[in-house]
Order: structure tokens, then C-alpha cells, then sequence
């Protein structure tokens, strides 16, 4: 079988603000033709991620300058997300690309059944979230964690696949984590004072960025070669990460 090659940087501890910057300039690159990408990272430190739509006047700052945590915004939409033992995914694809100009189902299917193939290969039953869990999670709060659509995963009644995505002329940016033992209780540092959604005693399970990368390989037929930056590159992402997504307050928007 022929395999359809991408790109692929994987990275075991990566900046927020870096990896922020580098999938935007990634985006924004995008030319049809190209190779579509995938990064995968975890993060260097605890930081909370907000989407870009959300104010940062949602978190207790006080509360999140005592605990040590750092701050960002995300170039795509969603709620709040605090990041730590989770793996983060970017897939940067040129327009147009298989079924994905379709509308925005098909880019999270494609995501889903991925992720879902690396969860049970790290011993985590997952599946799409019943309509119970839906209305469980209502979406009312400021945090990832409150709510959960139908293409997201859940294991044991908690969410652990997030995604979002951003379109622009040249590219589709989806983007999302994935947390084994569902998502870090976040709570403590929003300004609401949310009630935890995680169950303390939630299993913990190893997954690794080779099982998310055989996943995409198997389930896609995909081939990855090194993606490979330029010094040009280098200094884009270096000057994005500076005026983008230095601190929660700058703006994601080119």
C-alpha cells in the first residue's frame, strides 16, 4: 500500500508560547501542495492554555502566581485547559485535503478515530461521548473539562480528547490534547471558583508520542518523514511567540 507522506515534529518538552507560535506560522504557511504536518509535544512546564476567544479575566491570577503556573492563549478556539501530564497534537493541512473542506466534522472525525486507536493501545477503552455524558457536561463553565461533543473521547465517563480547529485561505489548523486520565482539575484557578469535573481517584495510564504517531500511521497509512525548519522559520516562530503568545492577554489574531 502506497502511503501518503507528512511531516512530523515531536517534541518531549516543549515551551507553550513555542509551540503556540510554531503551529500559527505553520498555518499561515500553508500553500496547497505542501505535505500536511503533524507536532506532537508535551508541555516544559504547567500551564494553563485559554482559547482564543476567552478573557483573561475568567482565572484567579493570584491564585495561578502563587502555584507557578504559566499563562497562554491558544490560535484556536475552545475553553480553558490546564496542561501537564497531558499530549498535545497539531495537524496543520494544506486547502484542500481529502474530506476536510467538507465542513468541520470531517477533520475531528479523521482526529478521533486516531487518537482512539492510540488510547486503547495505552490500555484506555475510549469512545464518542453518549448523549448522558453531553448533558452532564453542560458546557457552562469557563474550563475544557465542563463540556464534551459528540466528536470528542471519553473513557470511563471522563473526557479525554479535546480538539479545536482554525481555517484560514491556505491551511487547516486542528489542534487538542489528550489526557488518559481525563483533564487536570483546573477549578482552583478560575475567578468562578468551579467545582472540580475529575474524579481524584481517576486512573492514571502512560500513553507516548510513538503510540500517537504508529496510531496515525495505521489508521491513515501514513508515512513521516522530519520536518525539517529553516533559519527563516525559526525567526518567525521566535518573533510570533513574542507578540502572540507571550502572556494570556496577547492577542492570537495575525
Amino acid at each position: 500500500m502506497k502511503r501518503e507522506v507528512w511531516r512530523l515534529l515531536s517534541v518531549e518538552s516543549q515551551d507553550g508560547a513555542q509551540a503556540m507560535a510554531l503551529d500559527d506560522h505553520l498555518l499561515h504557511s500553508a500553500r496547497p501542495g505542501d505535505e500536511p504536518i503533524l507536532h506532537l509535544w508535551r508541555w516544559d512546564r504547567p500551564t494553563i492554555s485559554l482559547g482564543y476567544a476567552q478573557a483573561p479575566s475568567l482565572l484567579n491570577m493570584k491564585r495561578i502566581e502563587v502555584a507557578g503556573l504559566r499563562v497562554i492563549r491558544r490560535p484556536t478556539g475552545g475553553k480553558a485547559v490546564l496542561h501537564g501530564a497531558d499530549i498535545s497534537y497539531a495537524c496543520v493541512v494544506p486547502r484542500p485535503y481529502r474530506d476536510w473542506d467538507d465542513g468541520l466534522k470531517p477533520p475531528y472525525i479523521f482526529v478521533a478515530r486516531t487518537m482512539s486507536r492510540a488510547l486503547r493501545a495505552a490500555g484506555v477503552p475510549c469512545g464518542p461521548p453518549t448523549e448522558s455524558i453531553r448533558v452532564e457536561r453542560g458546557g457552562d463553565g469557563a474550563s475544557c473539562g465542563s463540556e464534551v461533543h459528540p466528536h470528542e473521547l471519553v473513557a470511563s465517563r471522563e473526557k479525554v480528547l479535546g480538539s479545536a480547529q482554525k481555517r484560514v485561505r491556505g491551511g487547516i489548523l486542528m489542534q487538542g490534547t489528550i489526557s488518559p486520565a481525563g483533564p487536570a482539575e483546573l477549578g482552583a484557578f478560575l475567578a468562578s471558583g468551579e467545582a472540580a469535573l475529575v474524579s481524584s481517584d481517576a486512573p492514571a495510564h502512560s500513553l507516548t508520542l510513538h503510540q500517537v504517531i504508529e496510531a496515525f500511521e495505521e489508521e491513515h497509512a501514513i508515512r513521516f518523514e522530519p520536518l525539517v525548519l529553516s533559519d527563516r522559520d525559526t525567526r518567525s516562530i521566535a518573533d510570533i511567540a513574542a507578540r502572540r503568545y507571550g502572556s494570556a492577554g496577547s492577542t492570537a489574531d495575525p
